[in-house]
């Protein structure tokens, strides 16, 4: 319940997201919520968090939170496989505009030149990939970028790494995340998550 001066800010939203990550941290089971049927408020706030309704009537909402086990695996060269698959399903790109071949991505893999670099598995079913490089730039590549996965990859580099020490005018003080400009799914996502915008890069 919210202090009705303190409304209107989005605190509620992260309330929610953080209170429901920290429980999931600790606890593998379907989270349910009843609310009042107009208090759309609420269910709006629920509906951002990953809740989804499954019964209803005239008086409350009855929501749930399926739990999914999130796993975060550090990349190594046994996972080139399961990488080019997840290359093979991705809807943007940033760096290439023309799938490498699977020898091509196998030696990258093998070369690692990221700061960290890590497969996300949803249910022990792959569903995208994170790195770190050492300018404090994160990639994101989720072939489905639903807000509370990306706010647990968001949590998970926020709790285990610092950026690295800032050089004026080549590396910044934080982590930044690049996207693909065509990207409007992350892009929403990001938004809504309360991520910065800080600029828009053009090809020459």
């Amino acid at each position: 319940n919210m202090n009705p001066n303190s409304r209107g800010r989005g605190l509620g939203k992260k309330f929610l997201l953080e209170s429901v990550e920290y429980y999931l941290d600790n606890n593998a089971y379907d989270l349910v919520a009843k609310i009042k049927s107009q208090n759309h408020a609420s269910l709006n706030i629920f509906n951002s968090a990953g809740f989804e309704r499954i019964s209803s009537n005239e008086e409350e909402i009855v929501l749930k939170r399926p739990f999914k086990k999130i796993i975060f695996k550090e990349v190594d060269e046994d996972d080139s496989g399961v990488l080019f698959e997840l290359l093979e399903k991705r809807d943007y790109s940033i760096s290439h505009h023309v799938l490498p071949s699977k020898h091509e991505h196998f030696e990258f893999v093998k070369s690692n030149p990221y700061r960290y670099w890590s497969i996300v598995f949803e249910d022990d079913r792959p569903v995208g990939s994170f790195y770190i490089q050492n300018d404090n730039s994160i990639g994101m590549n989720l072939l489905k970028p639903q807000k509370p996965l990306v706010h647990r990859i968001l949590r998970q580099i926020k709790c285990n790494f610092e950026p690295v020490q800032e050089v004026k005018s080549k590396i910044p003080a934080y982590f930044f995340i690049n996207v693909a400009y065509a990207n409007e799914a992350i892009k929403k996502v990001l938004g809504e998550l309360d991520v910065v915008p800080i600029q828009t890069s053009y090809k020459v």
